[in-house]
């Protein structure tokens, strides 16, 4: 399954909008439906926000999208400080 299909499936067993998952990420409806598709890549700090949104653990997506940098570098640069 691709890391955009199980953002919608995420959404869609929540009973979430696309409105709700960009209030969530402070973004637009149009944005999390390019998120959705495939059109644009959403950073693993996205996914942490939507998760934590959703009342899961905040690294619980992290298993099921690939990263291509090591998760230190990651969390780095999430909070600019070295773990």
């Amino acid at each position: 399954m691709n890391h955009y299909q199980r953002l919608k499936d995420l959404r869609e067993d929540h009973d979430l909008t696309q409105a709700d998952i960009a209030e969530i990420l402070q973004t637009t409806r149009e944005q999390v439906s390019k998120y959705e598709t495939g059109k644009q890549l959403m950073g693993a700090d996205k996914y942490i926000k939507v998760k934590s949104g959703m009342g899961y653990p905040a690294l619980y997506p992290l298993h099921e999208v690939k990263i291509e940098k090591p998760i230190e570098a990651v969390l780095m640069d999430l909070d600019g400080t070295s773990v």
